[in-house]
């Protein structure tokens, strides 16, 4: 419930400062969305009670907590806003004043009432009571930002280290890494770091660490799979992503709830990381890079349907990070699945990022909708599956095409049946698998047996699979960090704005491809 969260959870700094009520009330409120606009703006403390505020004030217009002006069926004190005199605005709470600052459905969330002309009160649920501080929610958005964004121009480098190093110890320099910066997050605990600096320094580093995971492993996929059934083995094995987001909740949700207070979210950190530096001495031991470290010699199946197999000359000898840039971009279907994965990782980290927040705003308590969330990822499993069993059949491009495609009246019906039944645990259940089913399966072909089939089709020496791998995902990042920012302020608003939103990211993702999607079309069946 809204209200028993902001009066009960003390939060960490410097994130908690929209949610201790005391530091709110002490800051005052912005007002937005008043229909009379003079009633928008900083509404500032100017009388306090025994522990909180019970008067804000801006010019002639006021914010009380009132006992005998309470309308008749209010409880009593409840809180008013008084223009210049006037009731216009009551809520029927009597405790801190609680922010209504996003778009919300649910039946517990506390909305203000504005009086009509005939003196009734109506719900209102476009007035927002923002508090004047800085906003937790904000200050983790900037730091999924920062990760995203290193994790992005990481791609791009880890990509052309990837070609010209041992995978192995990129691979598990990334992970042993990537374990380290999680024990320095749970340090912050520890050492009572509240600075926000150290938290993007160390999700900076966090993210680039990160990105050299996946060039890393679609190349030593890639090199030991040739082309004939590369698309059901890639769907297959990249089922390992979903499992692992389905693993990552579930485990980290249990170590924070492993301690006896509420304030044990190092945990959720340092747990992961102990699994990661693990899992990195495991695969250091046992990985071989190539077929050729052991003698063997993968033979490429030239009559695959996922691409056309056609190897294509080396434009340009390989001289450098620009000369194998203009390399890459040279192949055929680069740039076009490179900006259609830009959509579609928009779509699919939106409901990985948001998802919790939209069911919590129907209703959901935020466990049930973490748990819910995650039948996103297994309708991804099934999708990912299917999409590269196609694939193996028909062109990659009419795949991936189809599916977008489809995704579109999948997004849609969700929304309006969620809004409209509220919080339905089958319906959602439902729903979300076959949003993951539709929206994950193009981003999965992508990033696995197309990718590796379109860094292996250079001929010459030059190998360019790990650096097309990390250009093709690294463009579809820029899209998964810009969600945060897009969808963030649309969900403030309206939450129909922001799957009507995902709507249009999987046309314009299906449009990228469009040209690829005619020319197979017309080529082989016209």
């Amino acid at each position: 419930m809204l209200i028993s969260f902001l009066e009960m959870n003390p939060g960490w700094a410097p994130f908690n400062n929209d949610i201790v009520p005391e530091k709110v009330s002490a800051a005052g409120f912005k007002v937005s969305g008043a229909f009379n606009h003079t009633m928008n703006g900083l509404y500032v403390c100017r009388e306090r009670g025994a522990t909180i505020c019970v008067e804000f004030t801006l010019g002639t217009n006021t914010i009380s907590r009132e006992d005998v002006l309470c309308p008749t069926g209010f409880s009593s004190p409840c809180w008013l806003i008084m223009d210049n005199g006037e009731l216009v605005f009551a809520q029927d709470y009597n405790g801190t004043l609680p922010a209504q600052n996003v778009a919300s459905d649910a039946p517990d969330v506390v909305h203000w009432k504005r009086r009509m002309i005939d003196g009734r009160f109506e719900t209102d649920k476009i007035l927002k009571l923002l508090p004047n501080v800085t906003n937790g929610g904000t200050l983790l958005g900037l730091l999924d930002t920062v990760f995203l964004g290193f994790y992005t121009m990481g791609l791009f480098v880890s990509g052309y280290l990837g070609d010209r190093v041992d995978l192995r110890w990129l691979l598990c320099i990334g992970m042993w890494g990537s374990g380290i910066s999680l024990f320095l997050l749970a340090m912050a605990h520890v050492f009572e770091i509240h600075s926000i600096s150290y938290f993007i320094m160390v999700n900076a580093m966090f993210g680039l660490l990160q990105s050299t995971g996946w060039p890393s492993v679609v190349a030593i996929m890639g090199s030991w799979f040739g082309h004939g059934a590369r698309g059901t083995i890639m769907g297959v094995w990249n089922c390992h992503t979903s499992i692992g987001n389905i693993l990552g909740s579930v485990i980290t949700a249990a170590s924070v709830g492993a301690g006896m207070h509420k304030e044990d979210w190092p945990l959720g950190y340092a747990v992961p990381g102990v699994i990661i530096c693990t899992a990195g001495v495991v695969v250091f031991t046992f990985l071989v890079p190539k077929p050729e470290d052991v003698g063997m010699v993968i033979e490429q199946e030239l009559d695959s349907p996922l691409l056309d197999d056609d190897a294509v000359e080396d434009p340009v000898p390989n001289r450098g990070f620009y000369h194998t840039l203009v390399q890459a971009l040279a192949i055929p279907g680069v740039i076009q699945f490179s900006l259609s994965l830009m959509f579609c990782k928009m779509t699919s980290y939106s409901l990985l990022y948001w998802g919790p927040y939209y069911l919590g705003s129907v209703g959901f308590t935020s466990e049930k909708s973490g748990y819910l969330c995650s039948f996103f990822d297994i309708g991804g499993m099934f999708g990912g599956m299917m999409a590269g069993f196609l694939s193996d059949r028909y062109p990659a491009a009419i795949v991936a095409f189809v599916f977008q495609i489809f995704s579109v009246p999948v997004i849609l019906f969700y929304y309006t049946q969620t809004s409209a039944h509220g919080p339905d645990v089958t319906l959602n259940v439902a729903l979300m698998i076959l949003n993951g089913f539709f929206i994950n399966a193009p981003y999965s072909l992508i990033t696995t047996a197309v990718t590796a089939d379109l860094g292996t089709k250079v001929k010459g020496d030059t190998k360019l699979l790990a650096f097309v791998t990390g250009l093709i995902d690294g463009t579809g990042s820029f899209g998964a960090m810009i969600q945060g920012v897009v969808v963030g302020s649309m969900s403030a608003d309206s939450w129909a704005n922001v799957w009507h939103f995902l709507c249009l990211a999987q046309v314009l993702s299906a449009a990228m491809i469009s040209g690829l999607f005619y020319e197979e079309v017309k080529q082989r069946y016209m």
